[in-house]
């Protein structure tokens, strides 16, 4: 590993320096961009990190110096994504690549913060049993069996009803909010399921492999409803939250466990990227290019063009900061703006009109809602202050630690579900911008779904108690 970690650092640093030779401003700015952004990614992975640290390191890492570097090196210094005003002079990148290094010293700060309060190292080794295992351990099979049809009958009948789909308007509004019901099981609800399945499962090894199938199941299956080709980003979560339980618990995941979980992930991966592409092309029609390839070869190349495109573009990060540094109107009146800004199926975003010039505007809005977001460093520079943007970044890293401390105290100790919800946030801040007064939505949704798994837990204990079963021994996950 440690030979690993040199190649890696090797490969980055001869990046950045032949980079900085093509990079039109100053070359020092460049290399100042570029080390704080790989210093955030090695603290998302530093023993006393929390899950937020290893996602939003990785989303920022990803959607800034990797898009910007690559653009720089392989694409003649040109975006695919609009970047509004931005006129590529060696100026306006100084401009931009100041803002990006400020707003991720914030987060780097905020983490080293919070790192003096909590860590999960100092805690994970102490956690205490929770009732829900007890449960589980006791109901096994019918839970296991139900949550598997809950989870395809979720899946299936969004799929059918399109009441929440990416990119696409609603076409049915069910009542007493049920969309939203919908939005947040699919997005991170029956994930959570999943991350308390997992953890039990680890609490009284029977048999991994069966759960972990399941949990991949139940990612492949949510993001083909919701026409998503990221299934990535809930398995990762899943993974490194019980990769953390292996390491602070003393549990050692077998080779042979690892390699059947990753092939297993690779085979479905690639049917959900498939399974979407062809969904849109047959039943929405969403991507016309699609339909004149013809032949089977032509069809995989064509995936396989659009996935490559997909891993290296649609990261959100360094477009949003080129757009917004470079528009003219920034300050208090525009705050204000975004700010007000309300949600509609229909039509599209303030920055998409204004600031990056999309041309979403011309799209056929009443069955696509096309949008574009700045995300959480471009947006917090709305103000044209990098004194706002450094203390907002500082703010918003010490809540989502306090988010992840929560999840941890109430959710029995669960480290998958603390990674789980650390990654919905870090996804949160990474796609930040479009009607930001509705957050409170997302933010509620995950007390809501922290505060479930705290009654149940609760309910649980109360079963347990009653029928003696709270002395049940906790067994290792994983032979060593």
């Amino acid at each position: 590993m440690p030979r690993m970690s040199s190649i890696i650092y090797c490969i980055i640093s001869i990046l950045i320096i032949t980079a900085s030779y093509i990079y039109p401003g100053h070359a020092y700015i460049y290399i100042l961009f570029s080390i704080v952004f790989n210093i955030l990614l090695v603290t998302g992975f530093r023993r006393k990190r929390i899950f937020f640290d290893t996602f939003i390191g990785i989303f920022l890492w990803l959607g800034f110096w990797m898009k910007y570097t690559y653009v720089l090196l392989f694409c003649k210094y040109r975006f695919i994504e609009a970047t509004g005003n931005f006129d590529y002079s060696g100026p306006a990148s100084d401009r931009a690549l100041l803002v990006c290094t400020i707003g991720a010293a914030g987060l780097i700060i905020a983490s080293y913060i919070r790192e003096k309060i909590w860590c999960h190292e100092k805690n994970a080794k102490n956690a205490g049993e929770n009732y829900l295992s007890i449960f589980y351990r006791k109901n096994r099979g019918a839970v296991l069996g139900t949550f598997v049809s809950f989870v395809v009958i979720i899946a299936a009948t969004n799929v059918w009803l399109g009441v929440y789909q990416r990119g696409l308007a609603a076409e049915t509004v069910l009542p007493f909010g049920l969309n939203g019901v919908y939005t947040w099981l699919l997005l991170f609800g029956l994930a959570s399921i999943s991350a308390i399945v997992i953890e039990c499962e680890l609490r009284y090894r029977k048999d991994i492999y069966v759960v972990a199938v399941i949990s991949l199941f139940e990612t492949f299956c949510s993001s083909i409803s919701i026409l998503s080709r990221a299934m990535i980003i809930n398995a990762s979560a899943l993974f490194f939250g019980a990769a953390e339980i292996d390491r602070n618990r003393d549990c050692r995941m077998t080779s042979k466990f690892k390699i059947v979980v990753f092939a297993v992930f690779i085979f479905l991966f690639i049917g959900s990227v498939f399974s979407v592409n062809m969904i849109r092309e047959r039943k929405f029609n969403y991507d016309s290019n699609a339909i004149h390839e013809t032949s089977v070869d032509s069809k995989i190349s064509y995936v396989t063009r659009r996935t490559y495109n997909l891993f290296v573009n649609r990261w959100v990060g360094i477009e949003g900061v080129l757009a917004i540094s470079s528009y003219g109107k920034l300050g208090q009146e525009l705050w204000k703006e975004v700010w007000k800004e309300k949600y509609s199926d229909y039509g599209t975003s303030i920055y998409d009109l204004n600031i990056a010039k999309t041309g979403y505007d011309t799209m056929n809005s009443k069955k696509h809602h096309f949008i574009t977001v700045p995300g959480v460093l471009g947006f917090f520079y709305y103000q044209g202050s990098s004194a706002v943007l450094f203390i907002s970044m500082v703010l918003l890293g010490i809540l989502a630690a306090a988010i992840e401390i929560v999840v941890y105290k109430l959710g029995g100790g669960n480290m998958i579900l603390c990674s789980l919800i650390g990654q919905v946030v870090a996804y949160r801040y990474a796609h930040f911008g479009y009607v930001p007064g509705q957050s409170y939505l997302l933010f509620g949704a995950i007390i809501m779904n922290i505060g479930i798994i705290y009654l149940v837990n609760r309910v649980c204990g109360y079963y347990a108690k009653r029928n003696g079963h709270i002395d049940v021994p906790v067994k290792r996950a994983f032979e060593k």
